[in-house]
This record gives structure tokens, C-alpha cells and sequence, in this order.
């Protein structure tokens, strides 16, 4: 079963559409199936097709789709996240294209393309504005199957070819999905803005977001961004009574990403050895999502071969006067 909707307006970029189809898994993982869009132009009162301007071909050009049975959700679902619907320009249009004016056309594509994932990435992360577990799941599924997508562009040309020509690769989608992380989900992290979150009401959560994403993903986080990103992620100060049920929301609610300690643990290393103090208020949220202590109870004393780092709770990390030596050692 095939269904199709206009889904929202998007003003001078037109309109996002929507369709699903229901079928076995059997009959679409891993299996490159071409397609393409029909719009129907009232005025006209005909069908055309869309054209994809791949013009380094001279065979027939489709989009392709092409099911990874590891990205698919929990539910067996495939988002496949296309970009722009091209009109098919006319045949003096063309020539001129192929000829000399291909640069020029690329660039309008790839504009295209970079608002319509602005629009798809919108869409992933309204999961998150009605915070629960199973969203969250869904939410990262979700944004993993676009960076995928969008990061690898294919075409079906008789068979399933990567759109080389397009230049268009996940380092780009990396930096897609930074600007729109910062400006839309944690712009707190950017200098002097007092913007709040589009999607997430709790700090903490948005901040966990950026870090999952940005070491998942690759951001490339500039110094400052990566300070303000520990000063996010610091614990905030409530009393018992209000601190334990908001951090057994934040526990369960991510208890599925395994490596978030890992992540944390990255993100300290990181600001530490760009030598910035900011590192030292994420300490307390790794120690609690390690288990290595617990929210306002004692923390024991146990027998350490090096007593200095777990009594300032710096297990897993160089003393700092090591990494001062070796930065002298290097200056000398």
C-alpha cells in the first residue's frame, strides 16, 4: 500500500511531501529499486516527470533506493529522506548546461539540497519536542538513516551508481547538521546567544544531544564551542528531593546509548589537552553515569595504585603535571 501527502508549507521552497509504502522486508532490504517523482501541473492538466540533474550520463537517471537492514528501526522502518524536486528544464537550457554553465547549476542544486535537509532534519528532531525513551530511539535511527543517505548520494543508471559528480559527501551533511545543532537544538552554545532550545525544554537532555552527535558525527566543534558545551553539560545545582527524579528521567532516557560515558570521557580529554579548565565541571556527570559514585551519597574509599587520581576522581585520565611535563619537554 502507497500513500502520499502534502505534509507541511514551506513557503518560497514550496512544499514537503510525504509518502509510505507498506510492504515485506523481504521484497526491499538490500535491493536497489529506482524511482522518481510525477508532479501533475494543473494548468497543464498533465503529468510530468522530474528531472535529476546528474548531466555526466548519457543514460536514463533515477533515484535509487536501496534498504540497510542494520539502520532500520525497531518497527522495520526506512526513511529515505529525498532532496529538491527538479523541473525538467527545456532542450536549449540543457545544451547551455552541459556545455558551460554546469558550475553555476551545481551550485543551485546543492543550495537546494542543503534547504531540504534543513527541512528533513526538522522533522527528526520534532520526535524530541515529546521527550520520551521511545522517541529518543526513533530519533536516533532516524538521523542515522539521513546521514547515511544524505551523505552517500546514489542514482540508479541501469544499476545502483554513486553520484560521484554531485560532490556531496558526509562531511557535508557533518556540517549541515552542525549549523542546524547549533542554531535550532543548543544555540546556547554559541557566543552571546540567549536563544533557548526549538525541541528540547531540558538543558541537560539538549546538551546530551550535541555531544552524542557531534562525536557520532564528526562536528567540528571550534574551542570556545567545546567549552561552552562542558558548561552545558554541568550538573545543575537542586535540592535532593528535586535533583534524584531528574536525574532518574535523564538515566533512563538514555540508558540505551551504552558508550555515553565513553563520550563524555572524549569530550574531557579533548578540552584538557586544548588546554582549557572548562573540562573539570563534566567530572561530577561522569562519575555518575560510570556508577563510579551516586547523587548525594558517600563515595568510598578503596585501595587505588594511584591514590592521587581516585581521590580527585580522575580515574581514566593523565595527572595533570604529566601533561605539563611533556608540554616542557616539547617547548624544550
Amino acid at each position: 500500500m502507497y500513500a502520499y501527502c502534502v505534509f507541511r508549507s514551506l513557503g518560497e521552497h514550496g512544499l514537503l511531501v510525504e509518502g509510505k509504502f507498506v510492504c515485506k522486508r523481504s521484497q526491499a532490504e538490500s535491493v536497489s529499486i529506482p524511482y522518481k517523482y510525477v508532479v501533475y501541473k494543473g494548468k497543464k492538466k498533465e503529468y510530468e516527470f522530474e528531472y535529476i540533474y546528474k548531466l555526466d550520463s548519457n543514460e536514463i537517471t533515477n533515484r535509487c533506493l536501496f534498504v540497510k537492514p542494520h539502520l532500520l528501526n525497531d518497527e522495520g522502518e526506512w526513511h529515505q529522506y529525498d532532496d529538491i524536486i527538479c523541473a525538467q528544464p527545456n532542450k536549449g537550457v540543457l545544451k547551455r548546461l552541459k556545455n558551460a554553465f554546469w558550475p553555476d547549476e551545481r551550485k543551485s542544486v546543492i543550495q537546494g539540497r542543503e534547504i531540504a535537509g534543513q527541512m528533513m532534519l526538522e522533522t527528526i528532531f520534532d520526535l524530541l519536542r515529546e521527550w520520551n525513551k521511545v522517541n529518543l530511539k526513533n530519533f536516533l535511527s532516524q538521523l542515522k538513516q539521513f546521514y547515511e543517505i544524505y551523505g552517500n548520494p546514489y542514482v540508479f543508471e541501469k544499476k545502483q551508481t554513486k553520484w560521484f559528480s554531485l560532490n556531496y559527501s558526509e562531511k557535508d551533511v557533518s556540517n549541515l547538521l552542525k549549523r542546524f545543532m547549533l542554531q535550532r537544538v543548543t544555540p546556547e552554545l554559541q557566543k552571546d546567544c540567549k536563544n533557548k532550545s526549538d525541541f528540547i525544554a531540558n538543558p541537560l537532555k539538549a546538551a546530551l544531544i550535541m555531544l552524542y552527535v557531534w562525536k557520532q558525527y564528526k562536528l567540528d566543534l571550534d574551542n570556545g564551542t567545546l567549552a561552552r558545551l562542558c558548561t552545558a553539560l554541568c550538573l545543575p545545582n537542586l535540592p535532593k528531593d528535586e535533583f534524584l527524579p531528574f536525574w532518574t528521567d535523564i538515566t533512563e532516557s538514555f540508558s540505551f546509548i551504552e558508550s555515553l560515558p565513553e563520550m563524555v570521557m572524549t569530550l574531557i580529554k579533548t578540552v584538557r589537552d586544548k588546554n582549557m579548565p572548562r573540562w573539570i565541571i563534566v567530572l561530577p556527570l561522569l562519575h555518575l553515569l560510570k556508577g563510579t559514585s551516586k547523587p548525594f551519597e558517600a563515595v568510598l574509599n578503596t585501595v587505588s595504585i594511584n591514590y592521587e587520581q581516585s581521590w580527585a576522581g580522575l580515574q581514566g585520565l593523565k595527572p595533570a603535571y604529566e601533561q605539563y611535563s611533556r608540554s616542557q619537554d616539547r617547548r624544550y
